[in-house]
């Protein structure tokens, strides 16, 4: 009896694999199809991967504990020799393609590119990051020539746009969307964060989803404002002036920062993740404390406001400091440009780590 029933269960794996979908080819262009299909072909495995970890509870009633692990290594085995083998192929190809291939494969019948001069020239320059715009890529060479089509294009969705073109540059980033195991929900994070090598740390909470391929971060606050009553007007205002500041340090990084906050005094965020405490100054400021002034009756700039509260805001996702700090002699130090390192660095530039990155989707991407 136990034996036919997973006799059944390797059929239909087997006829599923068979009858998957066929790609659709509405964009002409090879380098779109084959990302297309490597995408496909991930998604299927990774679903059929939470598919046959679902069984487990089928086959409670069937098998014995070792009989199960066992059967479930059979299972990763027959997928792997389903997926792998393509995967492998599609990738090494999809490497393989020229810059110029990527633009005369694009649409061969408008000649888009060859009308924008600009473009064209771009996309003939490595290292490439490009955008998808109605379903089709635009090329950039580098960032500067991305800022100038940013700038040029001011009705367009900037930060969308921004995070798109980085999030193809970001290894880190492309890695997570290639194994992401939980593509079709929002990941509630709930964890404790450890920092100093375990000598302190905190819970942090935050929820992250993916939205038409951007990796999103969603943080709810609730602000308590603990100053005197004639600063909390230019407290708050000085407060909402960094906020489009900070989402586009997130991302130049591939991520899609969305921060929802109020002041206590005015509405209460449902289920917030946090309790902040909002002062005139504090001597320094801390990931539940935080100071807008830099002394009484002077306000900190914006841009290094929005560097030290984006660092304040990294510890609510769960990253660690990155100065040297005698206390902690283990913690892996970093540049001067990076924003965890100090709140005085221009947030034009302003680096966040992989690994720091890495941190914050892990929960989304899922382990490999």
């Amino acid at each position: 009896m136990k034996t036919i029933r997973f006799g059944h269960f390797i059929t239909y794996f087997f006829c599923l694999c068979v009858f998957t979908g066929q790609l659709s080819t509405e964009s002409p262009a090879r380098y779109l199809d084959l990302k297309k299909r490597i995408d496909q072909l991930a998604s299927e495995k990774a679903q059929l991967l939470v598919d046959s970890k679902a069984l487990e509870n089928f086959w409670d009633n069937i098998f014995s504990p070792g009989s199960i692990k066992k059967k479930q290594a059979e299972i990763q085995s027959l997928i792997d020799e389903k997926y792998n083998p393509e995967l492998g192929d599609l990738k090494l190809k999809l490497e393989k393609l020229t810059t110029t291939e990527k633009i005369q494969l694009w649409n061969p019948v408008s000649k888009r590119f060859n009308r924008d001069k600009r473009t064209l020239q771009a996309a003939l320059n490595e290292p490439l990051g490009f955008i998808i715009i109605d379903g089709k890529p635009m090329f950039f060479k580098d960032q500067n020539d991305f800022n100038l089509w940013l700038l040029a294009k001011p009705e367009r969705d900037a930060t969308d746009h921004r995070v798109t073109f980085h999030s193809q540059k970001s290894k880190v980033i492309q890695s997570c969307l290639e194994g992401a195991s939980n593509k079709a929900k929002v990941v509630k994070v709930d964890k404790y964060f450890d920092s100093c090598a375990g000598s302190y740390g905190d819970i942090v909470k935050y929820e992250t989803y993916l939205k038409d391929n951007i990796i999103n971060i969603d943080l709810r606050l609730q602000l308590n404002y603990g100053g005197t009553a004639e600063n909390m007007p230019p407290t708050k205002r000085k407060f909402d002036n960094v906020q489009n500041c900070i989402r586009k340090i997130f991302a130049r990084h591939g991520l899609k920062f969305n921060l929802s906050y109020a002041f206590s005094d005015e509405a209460t965020i449902k289920e917030a993740h946090a309790d902040i405490r909002v002062l005139d100054a504090a001597a320094s400021s801390t990931s539940l404390r935080w100071g807008i002034l830099a002394n009484q009756g002077t306000y900190n700039t914006d841009e290094y406001l929005c560097t030290n509260l984006t660092h304040e805001l990294l510890h609510r996702l769960g990253v660690e400091d990155r100065y040297a700090d005698p206390k902690c002699p283990s913690r892996a130090v970093g540049q001067r440009d990076e924003v965890m390192v100090t709140a005085n660095v221009n947030p034009w530039s302003a680096r966040i780590r992989d690994e720091d990155i890495q941190r914050i989707i892990e929960p989304l991407c899922g382990n490999k």
